[in-house]
């Protein structure tokens, strides 16, 4: 079965369909009669000559993709997105196809292991022999046996001439030496075509190779994510999610306490708890306000800041327990708990429904064993680097708004 080659014998049509996919118009090649010819693409799926095609011609299409070149260049710091991972695989996804059917158009063994096997096609186009291991052409055969026929027709009608005749005889006699000699040359020839397809099968397996370094290259980027968000545990972790030091910013879920936790590069904190010292140095102030009226006023301003420090570190908890819910100005700088056993969806609506302001972040958890999806509203535009669904119960991921209609999202992500 061909990937990537489409063959007609033309009936005076005017266009041809493909019916593989590709990924640039010049990798696209016609052939009439083994001739390359101009064409003008009427859709992806439609080609037309330039000239058309005289009924009985033999029209090829076949996929060419670019072999010396790749199509993507990844550089540092970039995003990682599906149509970019897509086209780099899918060069070498077809250049592997385009091999593979160059090895199926090749000379191989028959069953029986001893014999080259034409699959009953003719071998066309062979020059005429000229040295005594080439391939005969069937002209050449016919001559030389037109001419041994001559010979023994001469030879049979003058026995007069039977000393010429003995000559011509031995002339016969060399032909056929020489026709001995072509045949080796022809399995010369095959021996080389097997070499060819043992070159394509390596081609072939280098292609694969470089695909799995891209799939390598997109896992060490995950990995470095899976290094700042830790996922869900129970106490404070002395290392990451690989075994090794932590870095400052990196989070987890305490799922005892049910608070997020981030490490300073030195301990890990906790903004409840750093809330209540808050309170507690307040009303030490307040105390100590009632036994000196001196300090009061200043102690009444000390418990007003540490009131609003406190404001400033608790985050709003809006909790959803069914399969759908869709973000509201109240969820602006909080968290929203997802808590269902079935999939369940979170919406980002478009600016002109709910305006949220340039700069707002949401922080979204997976609280239930349904996974969650983030959807993006109508005419919304949510940036990511992998998936847009959570990859289970208790990971979480940041919506964080950068224009009018358009989100980043980061955090524990699927993949695919």
């Amino acid at each position: 079965m061909a990937y990537a080659l489409d063959t007609y014998t033309s009936s005076g049509e005017a266009t041809f369909t493909i019916t593989f996919p590709y990924l640039d118009d010049d990798h696209v090649l016609l052939y009439v009669d083994g001739v390359s010819k101009t064409y003008t693409l009427d859709s992806a799926t439609v080609l037309r000559p330039d000239v058309t095609p005289t009924s009985g011609q033999v029209v090829t299409i076949e996929r060419s993709s670019s072999r010396g070149t790749r199509l993507v260049d990844y550089v540092d710091a970039s995003v990682f997105k599906a149509d970019t991972l897509d086209n780099d695989l899918l060069q070498a996804f077809y250049v592997s196809q385009e091999a593979f059917d160059q090895l199926e158009s090749t000379l191989g063994l028959h069953s029986d292991g001893t014999n080259w096997d034409a699959e009953g096609v003719r071998i066309r186009n062979v020059a005429d022999a000229s040295a005594d291991d080439d391939v005969p052409s069937y002209g050449q055969i016919n001559t030389s046996v037109t001419a041994a026929a001559a010979s023994a027709s001469a030879a049979a009608t003058s026995e007069t001439n039977a000393a010429t005749s003995e000559t011509n005889a031995a002339a016969s006699a060399s032909a056929a030496s020489t026709s001995e000699t072509n045949a080796a040359t022809s399995e010369s020839n095959a021996s080389t075509s097997e070499t060819n397809a043992a070159t394509s099968a390596s081609n072939a397996s280098t292609s694969e190779t470089n695909a799995a370094a891209s799939a390598a290259a997109a896992a060490t980027s995950y990995d470095d994510f899976d290094d700042r968000y830790l996922g869900s545990k129970t106490a404070d972790p002395a290392l990451d999610n690989d075994g090794n030091a932590l870095v400052e910013g990196a989070m987890y879920w305490h799922s005892t306490d049910n608070r997020l936790h981030w490490y300073d590069g030195a301990a890990w904190q906790d903004p409840v708890t750093d809330a209540a010292a808050s309170a507690s140095a307040a009303s030490t102030s307040e105390s100590n306000a009632a036994t000196s009226e001196t300090n009061a006023a200043t102690s009444e301003t000390n418990a007003a800041a540490s009131e609003a420090a406190l404001d400033g570190l608790l985050l709003d908890l809006n909790a959803q327990t069914g399969t759908t819910y869709t973000l509201a100005l109240t969820d602006q700088n909080s968290i929203v708990t997802m808590d269902n056993a079935s999939a369940n969806t979170l919406t980002v609506p478009p600016n002109s429904s709910v305006a949220f302001g340039v700069g707002t972040s949401v922080d979204i958890f997976q609280k239930g064993a349904g996974q969650t999806t983030i959807a993006a509203g109508s005419g919304v535009t949510i940036r990511t680097p992998a998936t847009l669904k959570l990859t289970g119960q208790y990971s979480a991921c940041s919506l964080l708004k950068i224009a009018t209609d358009e989100w980043f999202i980061a955090g524990d992500l699927a993949l695919s």
